[in-house]
């Protein structure tokens, strides 16, 4: 199993070889770091540490974390890496695809309508985060009187909520149907 001090040792023998850094893209300059399911603390903290590190071989390096937590009420991973998520990892991601329950866990907004959506994103564009895209996103009826808040989830369909933050904030709801079954990742790390 790789844990946070193979996955550090792994990468400084990557650097150690010159194979982090080049003169361009194509001679061997890593330019994306995709993360998905990260099970302990140790190895999440790795992944900052080596995410840093490839920012400042490349300063274009695009960093797309997948914060995965858990999923409808219920936790995959320690409730510690909440923390670590909100204030290490998310502020060095240029792209995060969290689904509802991550994005009420690392914000304290539990999401009912769209201006609960549109304000959780504002605190994750406020921790440096420029595309939020939610994923598995089900708005019940709104619950503060306001119409444009008052959207709610076709039926057996899902949402995805993207915003992303640069000289205005643009904001975008699109649903898909929803396929029967339940689908679990696989634990991911990968350099591009």
């Amino acid at each position: 199993m790789l844990d946070g001090d193979r996955l550090l040792k792994l990468v400084d023998g990557l650097d150690r070889n010159g194979l982090l850094s080049g003169a361009d893209a194509e001679s061997g300059r890593i330019g994306h770091v995709l993360t998905g399911y990260i099970g302990t603390e140790s190895f999440l903290r790795a992944v900052v540490v080596v995410v840093k590190k490839l920012k400042d071989l490349n300063s274009k390096c695009r960093f797309v974390c997948d914060p995965v937590l858990g999923d409808r009420g219920k936790f995959y991973v320690p409730n510690e890496l909440v923390e670590i998520y909100r204030n290490e990892v998310l502020p060095l991601a240029d792209v995060i695809t969290p689904n509802q329950f991550e994005v009420e866990q690392l914000t304290g907004i539990s999401i009912h309508n769209i201006k609960d959506a549109q304000s959780a994103c504002d605190i994750l564009h406020g921790l440096g985060v420029p595309l939020v895209l939610i994923t598995s996103v089900v708005f019940g009826e709104g619950d503060d009187g306001k119409e444009e808040n008052k959207l709610i989830t076709p039926s057996n369909s899902i949402g995805m909520f993207a915003s992303r933050d640069g000289a205005a904030v643009e904001q975008y709801l699109l649903y898909t149907p929803k396929f029967e079954g339940q689908f679990t990742g696989t634990s991911t790390i990968t350099f591009l």
